[in-house]
């Protein structure tokens, strides 16, 4: 059949020399089998509700799933009906979200407002000593309230997020930096510095409740760049790396690709975790700029990173998720849940694409055919022809000639031969090979060999 080709199956590492590296994965991620690996196109989306306004926020609380969209409050049902709960102050970011078992506590603006479960009433927290709140978490049936621009973190009374004592407050002071993000994990909270991380614990005290339990000399960027996934906590740190606890210790899970993309943004990340068919993905927002994710089920940080783009944006249109009712729900835009047989967006194109490379050699090399394996004969239409798009670039990726066209075959035919003819010959070490599938049909690529 040929030579095989290195780095086909493999994760985004589009570096700043494309000499290095031009992978790119966009839509696609990697699935590891019993000794064989494949590409898998990411999973579609279908429309639940149009909410009017931009999504800012959505939780599950208590098996129902609640979603702020704009100023409104809403409570959504299985079927997808919104119900109006109420309006907060909207300034257009993101919202915080937790619950205790009684109530369903929301920041916005830096103002808290609560939905009671029995009833589902939503009311403003009017206490005089709510701080301005930047996040919010629950841990042992307390609130915990990060107050903005300062190194404190508030906590309310037990099971009771509307009462806040002007003396139940601490202060992250084993160093001088303020706190940027607060989470809860395992019942430890985490208090994210702009330089250095703390964890604290419930000690019991009667008095002063939360102690000290450790330090990390590394900080965080985005309030919401923290999420949970994979049994530990996952953040973007203060030098642009994203990082994975181990214990108490930090470990960097990006690749140089992925932190050359990341120094590119000026936006605040907006990150969310979530399980899906086996692979716990920690998906990272840089709204209209760029959309990551990284699989923790893949061992290797330099295969396990792919990016997600709507058609017509830089990023990907969903920034926020909850589960619930046994789907996975995602918003932006809209209200959508994925849906893994479906390979579009909201019934809009969805383009898959793996772009390898460069192709290395000492001496010039011809490229007679390319053959690709691909796992097909899941369609939208019974009847429609998928089609793959191979197109070559001579310079590193920088610029691609025309697309060559191919058939990967239509529904029931389960394993399908692509074959690219007379792609012509290179030397320098810059070919780079991309692949693009834009039908509503599934990707599957296994193997690529060369002639």
């Amino acid at each position: 059949m040929g030579q095989a080709i290195a780095g086909l199956i493999g994760g985004a590492y589009e570096g700043q020399s494309r000499v290095v590296s031009a992978q790119k994965a966009v839509n696609v991620f990697i699935e590891l089998g019993d000794g064989v690996a494949s590409l898998r196109g990411v999973p579609g989306t279908d429309l639940v509700a149009d909410l009017t306004y931009p999504i800012r926020g959505m939780i599950n609380a208590w098996g129902r799933l609640y979603v702020v969209a704009g100023a409104t409050v809403y409570q959504i049902s299985s079927t997808g009906t919104a119900l109006t709960l109420g309006t907060i102050t909207n300034d257009g970011s993101p919202v915080s979200l937790t619950n205790n078992i009684f109530e369903l506590l929301i920041i916005s603006a830096g103002n808290g407002w609560v939905v009671q479960k029995a009833g589902g009433a939503l009311t403003a927290i009017t206490d005089t000593d709510m701080p301005s709140t930047a996040k919010a978490d629950f841990l042992d049936g307390y609130g915990m309230l990060l107050e903005k621009n300062s190194g404190r973190f508030h906590f309310t009374t037990i099971n009771d997020f509307e009462t806040i004592s002007g003396i139940d407050f601490a202060t992250a002071e084993g160093a001088p930096d303020d706190l940027v993000s607060l989470i809860v994990d395992h019942r430890e909270l985490w208090l994210f510095g702009e330089l250095t991380t703390e964890v604290w614990f419930n000690s019991g005290d009667a008095i002063n409740p939360f102690q000290r339990q450790t330090i990390l000399e590394r900080g965080c960027t985005g309030t919401f760049s923290p999420a949970k996934l994979d049994n530990t906590v996952f953040w973007l740190g203060e030098n642009g790396v994203i990082y994975r606890a181990d214990g108490f210790t930090p470990i960097r899970v990006s690749n140089y690709g992925i932190e050359y993309q990341i120094a590119q943004t000026t936006v605040d990340p907006i990150g969310f975790a979530y399980t899906w068919n086996g692979h716990d993905f920690y998906h990272l927002n840089f709204p209209g700029e760029l959309t990551i994710v990284y699989d923790a089920s893949i061992p290797d940080p330099n295969k396990a990173w792919h990016t997600r783009e709507t058609r017509d944006r830089k990023d990907c249109v969903y920034h926020y998720h909850a589960s619930a009712f046994g789907n996975e729900y995602v918003g932006g835009d809209k209200l959508y849940k994925l849906n893994q047989d479906t390979y579009q967006h909201n019934g809009d194109e969805l383009a898959r694409i793996r772009a390898f490379g460069p192709l290395r050699t000492d001496v010039y090399q011809t490229m007679p055919s390319l053959t690709l394996l691909f796992e097909t004969g899941e369609n939208s239409d019974p009847l429609d022809v998928s089609k793959l798009f191979l197109e070559i670039s001579e310079d590193g990726g920088r610029t691609y000639g025309n697309r060559i066209e191919v058939s990967v075959g239509t529904q029931g035919q389960y394993t399908t031969e692509v074959k690219f003819l007379a792609l012509g010959g290179f030397y320098d070490g810059e070919r780079v090979l991309k692949l693009t599938m834009t039908d509503n049909a599934q990707f599957a690529l296994v193997d690529a060999r060369v002639a």
